[in-house]
């Protein structure tokens, strides 16, 4: 998975197992200051403007079906509230061939701080799925608000139920996804509920 998003093993300057896009006038790249993980992050800029936006990061083919679904862990930070950050899931069947996506997130009302997200129990709609790819979406085209939006220490966990934070966020903010949690901290290990 590379979720670090460290390694870069041909300095093309897109974390290796990625796919990077940008949107019109959007902009994309390591960012060494202002990270929770390792030593840089994956940060977006949307310039403003109609039609404009950042762009995205979308993982490689990760084995993934109704018997496996790991939930699915990152850190994130917008600069500016309004921006547009979603997380979609790309299903794709044995053959890897595309079956449809679902977005697992979407939201205009982001923290300004780093914020971990914890997405799980989401539903598989396809039944043929042994694949999933995500694509994690900063600053979005459709939403004219400027500024960065920044990503670091993407993870799966194979056991929902109880996750620990290993890496020292500093901020007190946890947020799941279809149920939220709040914590103050800078180091969690946080039992959720079935």
């Amino acid at each position: 998975l590379n979720g670090s998003l460290e390694t870069d093993s041909d300095a093309d300057g897109i974390p290796d197992n990625w796919t990077r896009f940008h949107f019109p006038g959007g902009t994309g790249g390591y960012d060494t200051t202002d990270y929770v993980h390792g030593t840089k992050s994956y940060k977006f800029t949307h310039p403003g403007g109609t039609g404009n936006g950042g762009g995205y990061l979308e993982s490689d083919y990760i084995f993934f079906n109704h018997l496996y679904a790991p939930a699915l862990t990152m850190a994130y930070k917008v600069s500016a509230s309004g921006m547009k950050f979603e997380v979609v899931a790309r299903f794709f069947d044995r053959n890897r061939t595309f079956l449809g996506e679902k977005t697992l997130l979407s939201s205009t009302s982001n923290w300004t701080e780093w914020t971990l997200l914890l997405i799980q129990n989401f539903r598989i709609d396809y039944a043929t799925t042994e694949y999933v790819k995500f694509r994690i979406v900063c600053g979005k085209d459709d939403t004219n608000v400027a500024g960065s939006i920044w990503i670091d220490g993407i993870g799966l966990d194979q056991h929902p139920v109880q996750h620990s934070v290993l890496e020292t966020i500093n901020q007190g903010r946890v947020g799941t996804y279809y149920y939220y949690y709040v914590d103050v901290g800078t180091v969690w290990t946080i039992n959720m509920p079935n």
